[in-house]
């Protein structure tokens, strides 16, 4: 992963736009994944989901 790259997520989660309980039990990106993309320094990370995750803004990365 380059230094200041885009880090996008396609799940195909828009699926289930129509599905509200489902739409709202999305997947999530691992906090691994996020302390390995701060790591490297990606710019922005981006994901077709509500959000990258509900425990992600619970914890310090």
């Amino acid at each position: 992963m380059l230094e200041r790259a885009y880090a996008f997520f396609q799940t195909g989660w828009d699926k289930y736009f129509e599905d509200e309980e489902k739409y709202n039990n999305h997947p999530e990106v691992g906090m691994e994944v996020i302390k390995y993309l701060v790591v490297k320094k990606v710019n922005m990370i981006g994901i077709d989901t509500l959000g990258l995750g509900k425990k992600c803004f619970r914890r310090n990365i």
